[in-house]
């Protein structure tokens, strides 16, 4: 694309106006998430008809990219979440734009910003490709807008600018989003204390208290299964615990010792007293899942 005033370039800047403020109204009055996407799918479309594109969203921490909209070569994709990697990690880990023009002829500019491309990663393909980071007001990175193309040479300067201002606008809806989640969450955690309140107040003893407030814990966190592990008596040396509750107590009985591992993670975290988050168990070092009443 070329910079001119031409009457066709007039028209055609005024329409790339028109599309950003109608993408504008859209983020602002849509409510309804899948009706939003299908909606962005048309506006991007119509500001970048020739390319490829996604939208990917992140939570802080997180190393999973959510993939609410992917469109190639004009159709309509649908991802499950990916790890992230490839492309997007650059963008979202050094919260700055990229923009290759012929990735072929350009290993060293992937090196400088340790790129490994991802297959399963949307627009892996691209030999063309331009990605913005998604910025919250306090400059949090909330996700990646990213274009691609088969051909080389397909984006320039003004595309860049064109997509960090649309990459501006659904970084607003998306904080919006984020802290109305927040404050249900708020609520919701709020209402299942009360709630458990409840339950140690009625319960006939600590084990049914206890099987109750997890009950409520699982639900509030949308968790598959759960666990409670504590530690048998005599020294704490993170080697031996009790499964005191289990969601699934015919597959893993309660009340049975279950022993950890040196490399377990759970075992550290224990050690440590801090926190521990796993994003893929199955390829975690150190755990192997449960093994007769082993775990890890």
């Amino acid at each position: 694309m070329t910079f001119d005033t031409t009457q066709t370039e007039r028209a055609f800047s005024r329409g790339l106006i028109y599309e950003l403020a109608e993408t504008g109204r859209i983020l602002n009055v849509v409510h309804d998430d899948p009706s939003l996407w299908d909606l962005l799918n048309d506006q991007i479309s119509a500001l970048f008809p020739e390319a490829s594109f996604f939208v990917g969203r992140c939570e802080r921490g997180s190393y999973l990219l959510e993939l609410p909209l992917v469109n190639e070569a004009g159709v309509r994709q649908y991802f499950s979440p990916i790890m992230l990697g490839g492309f997007s990690r650059a963008v979202i880990q050094r919260a700055m734009p990229l923009h290759f023009t012929h990735v072929d002829t350009q290993a060293d500019q992937l090196i400088d910003n340790e790129i490994v491309i991802d297959p399963a990663e949307p627009g892996s393909w691209a030999q063309s490709w331009l990605g913005v980071p998604l910025r919250s007001q306090d400059l949090e990175i909330l996700g990646i807008l990213s274009l691609q193309s088969a051909i080389p040479d397909q984006f320039d300067d003004r595309d860049l600018l064109l997509a960090e201002m649309l990459a501006a606008q659904l970084a607003i809806r998306l904080e919006n989003d984020q802290v109305h989640k927040q404050d249900r969450e708020r609520r919701q955690l709020l209402a299942t204390f009360m709630d458990v309140g409840t339950v140690v107040a009625n319960a006939s003893d600590a084990d049914e208290a206890m099987d109750r407030i997890i009950e409520h814990l699982v639900r509030l966190l949308g968790a598959d299964a759960a666990a409670l592990l504590l530690p048998e008596a005599g020294p704490a040396d993170g080697d031996h615990f009790q499964l005191y509750y289990s969601s699934d107590p015919e597959e893993y009985p309660q009340r049975q010792p279950v022993h950890l591992n040196s490399r377990n993670p759970l075992r550290r975290a224990f050690l440590a007293k801090l926190p521990v988050v796993i994003a893929d168990s199955q390829n975690q070092p150190g755990w192997d899942g449960y093994a007769g009443n082993q775990i890890g």
